[in-house]
């Protein structure tokens, strides 16, 4: 017997950093997660476990609503169950999405966890109990796990499914369903921990320390914010062996990655473009750094950079770090226009302590410099 483990599809996500893309990012999301559905009847898996976050509101439009039922249909005619924990996004509230649309009294092969103390789910015909209680808010600072020692399950295999945050120390929020890490710790009589929220894949296995529990966050099936850069997977979770195997299984079409390019080894805006074109393709989702000294002074305009290289890539976001050699710039006679504003430029620039305040100084400079000289900024 084996299980899909996926979580955070967020259907209906608007992509508004995507801009004119945002709509085709919108159909991918849905596309890929038909695929998912697809490779579950394929796999012939007894249940996909679904770890919150369907939705991305708790308020789709109609048409999301129409699509949904066609895949719960889909999977039904395939003889496919599904079970959903409500998440963040899409939490269990009084006029949120599953109580407006009644999915699970509509379809015989979809459950949904209503008790806000904790349920089992129990799948008699291939030895599986599911444990989960809903999120019935958005926010919350208690702990998305139900207590399992109330369910006395005889099912073989018993897994927990939750959506929320596992307090990793600087890399986790108190108030979006905390898990401690003493839950993991102690978790006994669970083969295997489904959870969601976070939208990269996550092995935190080794939190279970001596229960050796497998504990995961699958993260997206497709890549919902550009920030994610382990987005775009689901897990098999197969039981047939004494200990669960997990396997990986990349579905997502979009990818995100984020690269720093120091400027100093660059003679050209034009070599800057052409590397920062090789890093990507169609699919990915780019966010460039600009860092080091430019001591080549070459005039850059993101805001140009980023439009002449949109074809190169799905979506780009170029950020300027860099900062001027002001040692290296062209010496320009005090008579001239370009010698008095250089001049006081730098001393401007000489007393400024903010970082950031000094980076908005040196471009001053630089454009400056480039308009006084009539020379091309790109």
């Amino acid at each position: 017997m084996k299980i899909f483990h996926i979580a955070d599809i967020q259907l209906g996500k608007q992509f508004k950093y995507l801009g004119d893309k945002a709509r085709v990012q919108r159909e991918q999301v849905k596309e890929t997660f038909h695929r998912v559905l697809s490779m579950a009847v394929d796999e012939k898996v007894g249940v996909i476990a679904v770890a919150g976050d369907l939705f991305d509101t708790n308020y789709p439009s109609l048409d999301l609503v129409n699509f949904i039922k066609g895949e719960f249909k889909f999977l039904k005619e395939r003889g496919i169950r599904i079970c959903i924990v409500p998440g963040h996004h899409d939490a269990l509230t009084v006029d949120g999405i599953y109580n407006r649309e009644r999915f699970d009294d509509e379809f015989e092969n979809v459950f949904i966890f209503r008790n806000p103390l904790g349920e089992a789910k129990e799948y008699a015909d291939c030895g599986l109990a599911v444990f989960a209680k809903p999120n019935i808010s958005s926010t919350s600072t208690k702990t998305p796990f139900p207590d399992v020692s109330q369910f006395k399950s005889e099912m073989k295999t018993k897994i927990l499914l939750a959506h929320g945050d596992l307090q990793i120390p600087g890399k986790s929020a108190d108030n979006y369903h905390p898990i401690s890490i003493s839950e993991i710790e102690n978790m006994e009589g669970i083969d295997y921990v489904a959870l969601g929220h976070w939208h990269s894949l996550k092995d935190c296995s080794a939190y279970s320390k001596g229960f050796k529990v497998p504990v995961f966050y699958s993260g997206s099936p497709e890549l919902v914010d550009k920030d994610q850069y382990g987005s775009g997977n689901i897990l098999i979770v197969d039981f047939e062996q004494s200990s669960p195997k997990i396997t990986v299984v990349p579905v997502g079409k979009r990818k995100s990655l984020r690269i720093s390019l120091d400027v100093s080894s660059f003679l050209s805006a034009g070599d800057i473009k052409e590397k920062i074109a090789s890093a990507g393709d169609e699919n990915t989702i780019l966010q460039v750094e600009l860092a080091g000294i430019n001591v080549n002074n070459i005039f850059l305009n993101t805001n140009i950079m980023e439009e002449e290289l949109s074809n190169a890539v799905f979506h780009i976001d170029i950020g300027d770090k860099t900062h001027l050699a002001l040692n290296d710039l062209p010496e320009y006679p005090d008579k001239l226009v370009q010698g008095q504003f250089v001049k006081i430029m730098r001393d401007k620039i000489s007393l400024i302590k903010d970082a950031e305040d000094k980076k908005i100084h040196e471009d001053a400079l630089q454009f400056g410099l480039a308009e006084l000289d009539g020379t091309e900024v790109i």
